[in-house]
């Protein structure tokens, strides 16, 4: 799981989670979504009433994206949480967060549906270094992390799989190498480069 909006209200909603996961058996992804969509809408909620009779005004968010790894050979899905516990499946790639016009902007020429999780990844850490090194939001940077989750092959095929096929299918986290991060660092400094040399304003 991963959040964009106010980082409290996430912290609390995995606490949340935590302890109703700890007390209730899940059986399945979906009885695991709902539990996921009622306790963001729980967190939410609660905080916005607290706001509301609250003399600091500040604006709250929150917004989770769940990527689960199905069994019986189905793929791997993508669900986006929104602050009202409403679900949806992505189909493609999303954008979520202050960094959300950003990456609208590059994914709607760069990514499609042929890409693999590294070459989505590349653009994901390219867009977080370009934000960083323009300084477009204060909020954005650091080291880009990553997870990688496969799909499952049906169990059948599964079981007659050595151990060493089977860690492919594991999920795993893909945190960016330094090498990786200077490189998409300095292609970010090649546009920003490139687009000073247009000279726009003369």
């Amino acid at each position: 799981m991963g959040s964009a909006g106010t980082s409290g209200l996430f912290e609390q909603f995995l606490r949340k989670l935590d302890v109703i996961l700890s007390k209730k058996k899940i059986e399945t992804s979906v009885d695991f979504l709902d539990e996921v969509s009622l306790q963001v809408s729980n967190v939410f909620n609660f905080n916005k009433k607290i706001m509301k009779d609250s003399e600091y005004k500040q604006p709250i968010y929150l917004e989770v994206l769940v990527g689960v790894q199905q069994d019986r050979g189905r793929p791997s899905e993508l669900w986006h949480v929104y602050p009202s516990g409403y679900r949806e499946l992505e189909k493609g790639a999303v954008v979520i967060g202050s960094g959300e016009p950003y990456g609208e902007l590059f994914l709607k020429k760069l990514w499609n549906g042929k890409l693999n999780m590294f070459e989505t990844a590349n653009i994901g850490c390219f867009v977080i270094k370009l934000i960083e090194c323009c300084r477009l939001d204060t909020s954005i940077g650091g080291k880009p992390q990553g997870f990688v989750i496969p799909d499952l092959p049906m169990e059948s095929r599964l079981k007659k799989m050595k151990k060493s096929e089977l860690r492919k299918f594991e999920i795993r986290e893909m945190e960016a190498k330094n090498q990786f991060e200077k490189k998409m660092e300095r292609k970010a400094n090649e546009l920003l480069h490139f687009i000073k040399k247009l000279k726009i304003t003369e």
